[in-house]
């Protein structure tokens, strides 16, 4: 199996006199990719090694705390330069919860139209016509991730999974927030937002899939001694630089947004875990067996965390499905 950046953990007691040529983590990293002028290299090392519950002492704990910090304060900042003046308290309170999101191409007005109540868009309420990308959101805790230091990286990431397990387990989990339809620009600036304050928590969604790709009995015993003896060589076994550069491209995403570019739908049409986004459809497919009347109930969802009146309700029969005049004529006559 490849294995990438080599670090020795080094101990406080001992000094820099003790550490090897590979001190810098960010040192490491450049020598060991191609994307050696990345500087997210560092940061996804840092949260590679929380994930694996692996300790890290001396130069390279400062390290992977600067960075862990600097992600953190580019997430927050670029979250908040996303959110428009022109949304009301209560969808920017509905962005604040949400930490996946998922875009969605609706086919003409009569789409939107089953998602929302007139013509006003989710977000600023003002009408629109023209915009044919709508979002779904879930949320949840994210177990302190946006602020939490590399001690209590692992503890945080941990809880993280636990949660997720259980995450939309029905289509009625308050997690799920609904369904949003608007115009482009609040759409554009919507999807860069939850991109933006889940900038940490994304990427540790992506180290877990690398690291699951790799796992075997005889890695899951290596990462159990990694994380027992401090002084055993530390590797880290995820492409590094190729996480890295998805971060970067995640950043970059929302920059391009917030210079009034179109966010990339086609690239970053879905955020989060596939996994929570798998049994939300499942459920979603038991309750309701027609599309429309998926899409009418999340649009439904979204209306009432936001205050508003909900789009017409459809009439469902007892497993879902919408029930037209002509079978409901027939059930009269029985």
């Amino acid at each position: 199996m490849p294995r990438y950046a080599v670090v020795h953990s080094d101990t406080e007691s001992a000094g820099e006199e003790a550490c090897s040529i590979t001190d810098s983590m960010s040192d490491v990293s450049n020598e060991a990719h191609s994307d050696a002028g990345d500087p997210f290299c560092t940061v996804v090392e840092a949260l590679e090694y929380g994930l694996r519950n692996v300790p890290l002492h001396g130069a390279h704990l400062r390290d992977a705390e600067a960075a862990l910090r600097a992600l953190q304060g580019t997430s927050s900042v670029l979250y908040h330069q996303a959110v428009s003046p022109r949304w009301p308290p209560a969808f920017v309170a509905v962005l604040e919860r949400a930490r996946m999101a998922r875009v969605r191409f609706l086919l003409g007005d009569d789409a939107k139209q089953v998602l929302r109540a007139g013509t006003g868009c989710h977000m600023c309420g003002a009408s629109e016509h023209r915009c044919q990308n709508a979002f779904e959101l879930i949320g949840g805790d994210a177990c302190g991730l946006g602020s939490c230091t590399m001690a209590t990286l692992s503890d945080a990431t941990d809880q993280l999974e636990d949660s997720d397990r259980a995450l939309c387990a029905s289509h009625e989990d308050a997690a799920f927030l609904g369904a949003y339809a608007g115009g482009q620009r609040c759409f554009d600036l919507a999807m860069a937002a939850v991109v933006a304050r889940n900038l940490v928590t994304d990427t540790c969604y992506d180290l877990h899939a690398e690291l699951h790709r790799l796992m075997t009995p005889a890695l899951a015993t290596q990462l159990e001694r990694d994380e027992r003896d401090p002084t055993r060589p530390i590797y880290a076994l995820t492409p590094i630089g190729e996480v890295a550069a998805r971060l970067s491209a995640r950043v970059a995403a929302v920059q391009d947004v917030l210079r009034g570019c179109h966010f990339p739908d086609a690239t970053l049409g879905r955020t989060g875990h596939a996994a929570v986004w798998a049994r939300l459809d499942e459920s979603l497919r038991a309750r309701f067996h027609f599309a429309e009347a998926r899409m009418r109930w999340c649009g439904a969802r979204a209306a009432a965390l936001l205050g508003r009146s909900p789009p017409e309700e459809a009439d469902d029969d007892d497993d879902g499905a919408p029930v037209s005049s002509r079978t409901r004529a027939k059930a009269t006559k029985r």
